[in-house]
């Protein structure tokens, strides 16, 4: 195969690659020890535990067991190694559960390598593959357990077995097609999405060496049997082809099929049919707090990924993509059906998590695309520099990795220069792009440092004194309506590993909270349901819709009766509660733990908030300024227990 002239030497290319994996993959193995447990993790390996033990694979009892899937079988089995090894608990059982992640990343620098070297020659994949090994976004999601990084590799194996397919149509490559593709399934049910991507592989094959029909048909099948056979053995071939009639459904579209052909039986695990159902109705129905550039929405905005690209990649590599791009058509290899495949790849596929996916609650969703790009740029790149190519990659590498060393053990929080100052990167992106839960084990032992007296860490709003609050919760991920207002008017002080912000609120700020965000005037309706508080009454809220499903939950309505102005507070000493107006959304109702409080300033007249207990009431109201009357009422929660 032909390539454009190499415009490395050997030796230069190979240096760069080696500098940036020894970086990299330092980066990676210090993230595993120092990045604490993130939220989604424990789940992973869970579900994959009962799966492996107990071959249950049920996704009914826990909402987040959705999207689950057998790739995380290798960190359970890597976590158990190092149990019998004597590491039961701590960093070195976390760390050693996480090695496999490295592994998927040493892969995957080597896969954008030999992808690259085939197609685009030795100087494009050296520089490729060193952009994969020090982006900040792939070294920080490399040491989880989780399946972002193996999903990636698994899409550019599938790319690569695809083009080794279009230069010779043989049916080994396509059964190596239908393995890759298998995999790809097994770590993510939106592999869906390369199925238009390999869709076009029997076009990019020259008409001298194109197959007949009935070859590419053949081959089809093979594909689709390599396919079928990776994701059965991944579940341990348990439950295969039951008939659809067996199944509840969640999605219209599967709920029809099952109503239509109720002994249907597709050759798939039913763990992975439920798992592609509840993770499309998942994604279909929820309603999503979707941060990016300082807005809030409720579903996926068209430049999510974009702007996160923009935001969470060195300058460098930014730069470096840029003029790839421009560079594009002065490459002879970019013309080849390898680059049209790639580029084919990069735009459906962004098109896709871009404008159809709702979820858009982390830049790792499009983690799979960063390589395809940089394979894409690195050609285009290096045409654009003929003569400089060498200073050129190696700056692109250098300043990339000099960019992201002040994140090493904390890679998931990266931003690049263009968010400054660093403590206002909540203006910008939330969710998993920051803030992962990485640092939570670690943030108290950094506020005890500080020697604050009575800090306030997440509380339900601010009070007066120190303020901790987490950057997911500050930007509105958690609750759009909790820091509305620290959000609008008042800076941070400061930040712990950009995932935590500090604010000193005084005495006026205070109060200029309390008048802006949490007053209550008097309705009609708040009178009409608690009356005139004499006597008990039983008070019916089928019409309120925001209660939790969860049996043993108690519905109390709370009733308040001033003549003038005044500030109430609850105090919650079991921990649990809810407290809120009906007609807010339920996560944007105060949430009590034990000792925590809530404060409002509530106008004359009366007024109701409806209180949601894990059994008795167990809290303790203050007021300050006039005469307050309270009174409760219990409440029948409308929903049934299960």
């Amino acid at each position: 195969m032909r390539h454009s002239p190499a415009v490395l030497s050997s030796r230069t290319a190979r240096a760069i690659l080696a500098g940036a994996l020894v970086f990299g993959l330092g980066s990676v193995l210090y993230a595993a020890w120092e990045q604490d447990w993130t939220y989604d993790e424990p789940y992973h390996l869970r579900w994959s535990e009962r799966l492996l033990d107990r071959g249950i694979s049920e996704r009914e009892t826990n909402s987040l067991w959705n999207s689950k899937t057998p790739i995380s079988v290798p960190y359970v089995l890597a976590g158990r190694a190092a149990g019998a090894l004597g590491f039961s608990e701590g960093r070195p059982r976390m760390f050693a559960t996480r090695l496999p992640g490295v592994f998927a990343y040493l892969l995957l620098v080597a896969a954008t390598f030999a992808l690259a070297r085939r197609h685009f020659g030795e100087s494009a994949a050296a520089l490729s593959a060193a952009a994969v090994a020090i982006e900040p976004s792939i070294v920080a999601n490399a040491p989880l357990a989780t399946v972002d990084v193996p999903y990636a590799l698994a899409t550019v194996l599938a790319l690569y077995a695809g083009l080794a397919w279009v230069e010779k149509p043989r049916a080994l490559r396509a059964l190596a097609i239908g393995l890759a593709l298998g995999v790809a399934f097994v770590a993510k049910f939106s592999a869906f999405t390369l199925l238009p991507v390999l869709a076009i592989l029997p076009w990019l094959v020259p008409r001298p060496r194109r197959a007949p029909a009935g070859r590419i048909l053949a081959h089809f099948v093979l594909v689709s049997a390599a396919c079928l056979f990776v994701i059965a053995a991944a579940y341990f071939f348990k439950d295969v082809g039951q008939p659809w009639r067996r199944f509840r459904f969640h999605a219209e579209l599967f709920e029809n099929v099952a109503e239509r052909l109720p002994e249907l039986r597709v050759p798939l695990p039913s763990a992975f049919i439920t798992g592609v159902d509840r993770t499309f109705s998942h994604e279909r129905t929820r309603t999503w707090d979707v941060v990016i550039l300082g807005r809030i929405t409720d579903a996926g905005v068209p430049h999510y990924f974009v702007a996160s690209w923009a935001l969470k990649t060195p300058l460098a590599l930014v730069a470096f993509q840029l003029v790839g791009l421009l560079g594009f058509r002065r490459s002879p290899a970019l013309r080849r059906p390898a680059a049209i495949l790639l580029a084919w790849s990069f735009v459906w596929q962004l098109a896709y998590f871009s404008i159809l996916l709702r979820a858009q609650i982390g830049y790792r969703f499009a983690l799979m695309l960063l390589p395809v790009a940089f394979m894409l740029a690195a050609g285009g790149f290096l045409a654009m520099l003929p003569r400089r190519a060498a200073l050129g990659a190696g700056l692109v590498v250098a300043l990339g990795a000099l960019e992201s060393a002040p994140y090493l053990g904390n890679s998931l929080a990266f931003t690049n220069a263009f968010v400054h100052p660093k403590q206002d990167a909540f203006k910008y992106l939330a969710g998993s792009s920051i803030d992962y839960g990485q640092n939570e084990e670690k943030v108290g032992a950094w506020i005890e440092a500080k020697g604050w007296p009575d800090p306030h860490f997440e509380p339900n709003h601010i009070r007066p004194g120190i303020n901790v609050i987490g950057l997911n919760s500050l930007a509105g991920v958690v609750s759009g309506r909790a820091h509305r207002f620290v959000r609008e008017n008042v800076e941070p002080k400061g930040h712990f590993r950009h995932t935590y912000l500090w604010f000193d609120i005084d005495a006026a700020t205070y109060d200029r909270f309390l008048e802006d965000d949490r007053r209550l005037v008097s309705r009609a309706e708040d009178e009409a349901a608690c009356g005139s508080g004499e006597g008990a009454r039983h008070v019916e809220l089928s019409s309120w819709k925001h209660f939790p499903h969860e049996p043993g939950v108690r519905a109390w309505l709370v009733c308040f009766a001033t003549g003038s102005r005044v500030d109430v507070g609850l105090i919650d000493k079991g921990g649990g509660l809810n407290l809120g107006r009906p007609e807010w959304k339920l996560r944007d109702w105060d949430r009590f733990r034990a000792g925590e409080q809530a404060w409002y300033r509530l106008e004359a007249g009366v007024h109701a908030l409806v209180a949601l207990t894990p059994g008795e009431f167990r809290g303790r109201w203050r007021s300050r300024g006039a005469p307050l009357r309270i009174w409760m009422l219990p409440a029948q929660n409308p929903f049934p227990r299960k």
